[in-house]
């Protein structure tokens, strides 16, 4: 976050080490997607939902 507000990362650069970061946990991805604007907010996928539930279960 340091270099965004440093304005050396753009806001499209933030989301995707976002979504590599938070890979699997759809949750968080949605809650990060709270702060983006909505173009660029990041897709969250029903199959990575199921499968963390399905995570979740066992």
């Amino acid at each position: 976050m340091k270099e965004f507000r440093s304005h050396r990362i753009d806001t499209v650069t933030v989301a995707t080490r976002v979504k590599h970061l938070f890979s699997g946990h759809p949750e968080l991805i949605q809650g990060f997607n709270f702060f983006l604007p909505i173009e660029h907010q990041i897709p969250i996928y029903v199959r990575e939902e199921v499968a963390h539930h399905a995570d979740r279960e066992n």
